[in-house]
């Protein structure tokens, strides 16, 4: 396997050292340079692109996002940042992703990682549209169609299945939900919600509106991923 060479720019010394860690601990991947200054590390990163750049969004000197519109094509981009509402930007600028400040280990593998992973395969490769769930009535299965679901909710040992016209309770739990979700436009945004993305007609601040007008809380947990996967369906102009 290649070796990924990484670059990392942050004007906080202790983040490119958090970076820096993470990078040296992550066999296949190489740090060849950091700074503090986006401006002086310009003329190493157009000398010698790396593959990936890990640059921070709020800076002084200029933002990671203008910044990066200086950076050779090949390199991949994941911004890092304090202000969730920025992905947006981040996502218009081609980034691969960005890390929300504070991050895990384990979420900046799952950044640089995505860089090079084939494209998921596309929801409709799937020709069944519907499964069956037991219901509180002994030996009785109904047939639930994945586009009439609403939200999922969870409700102690069961889970309460909401469709357009009724709901039913059945004796599962959320992550056994979750993977019958799997590939399909379904989201956890919530330790208590599974929604229907294609339900949703409005996000504002910490709350999903679906079109039937309930109203669903993100989870601080859920958010940074939820709020990645909006940016990438969000409509942004190019103009300055």
């Amino acid at each position: 396997m290649k070796t990924i060479t990484c670059y990392v720019i942050d004007d906080e010394f202790r983040a490119i050292s958090l970076l820096s860690k993470f990078i040296e601990e992550t066999p296949g991947y190489e740090l060849t340079g950091s700074s503090e200054n986006p401006m002086e590390a310009l003329p190493f990163i157009l000398s010698a692109p790396p593959d990936l750049l890990l640059v921070d969004i709020h800076m002084p000197q200029i933002s990671g996002l203008d910044f990066s519109k200086m950076v050779p094509k090949q390199t991949a981009l994941v911004f890092t940042t304090a202000y969730a509402e920025h992905a947006i930007r981040a996502f218009d600028l081609k980034a691969t992703d960005y890390l929300l400040k504070p991050f895990t280990y384990e979420r900046f593998i799952e950044a640089v990682t995505r860089v090079w992973q084939p494209a998921e395969s596309p929801v409709n490769q799937y020709s069944d549209d519907y499964f069956f769930i037991k219901v509180e009535m002994k030996g009785k299965l109904v047939q639930v169609a994945y586009e009439e679901i609403n939200y999922v909710e969870a409700a102690q040992n069961y889970l309460t299945i909401f469709l357009d016209d009724t709901k039913y309770l059945t004796y599962l739990t959320m992550k056994e939900m979750e993977a019958q979700f799997e590939g399909r436009h379904f989201m956890r945004i919530h330790k208590s919600y599974i929604v229907n993305i294609r339900k949703i007609s409005s996000v504002q601040n910490s709350a999903v509106i679906l079109k039937n007008r309930t109203m669903l809380l993100i989870g601080t947990k859920y958010r940074d991923e939820f709020m990645k996967q909006v940016s990438l369906k969000t409509l942004v102009s190019k103009r300055g």
